[in-house]
């Protein structure tokens, strides 16, 4: 636990160093090693984002945290475009046989196909 507070910055573990290891005892007491392991994760994580100064108590945090669902949906909605652009292409690609290599570029694949062009 010592090495996971010293995650913290100092000013930060000196005033809430003791809470957290309390709350990381009683979190683990009796927890299977998995269960340890994502709780140790879990203070790593936020002693990274108070190093960053990306707590709910500055506005960098606050904004971020508000912003974040919505940039995990256009993320998510992006790749679910990919897919199926992807899928599209490998769809054609499969039809023309061959007429030639086929390049994915536009499904985020910069690399062409195995397909070799056979006159």
């Amino acid at each position: 636990m010592t090495a996971l507070l010293k995650l913290y910055p100092a000013s930060y573990r000196r005033e809430f160093g003791d809470e957290i290891a309390d709350a990381y005892r009683e979190a683990t007491d009796g927890a299977s090693r998995t269960a340890r392991t994502r709780e140790a994760a879990d203070i790593a994580g936020h002693a990274l984002r108070m190093r960053l100064g990306l707590g709910s108590a500055g506005r960098t945090g606050r904004l971020l945290a508000a912003v974040t669902p919505f940039a995990v949906i256009a993320v998510g909605v992006y790749t679910m475009f990919l897919t199926r652009l992807t899928v599209s292409a490998l769809r054609v690609a499969d039809r023309i046989g061959d007429i030639g290599p086929v390049v994915l570029t536009g499904a985020g694949a910069p690399w062409p196909s195995r397909a070799r062009y056979r006159p």
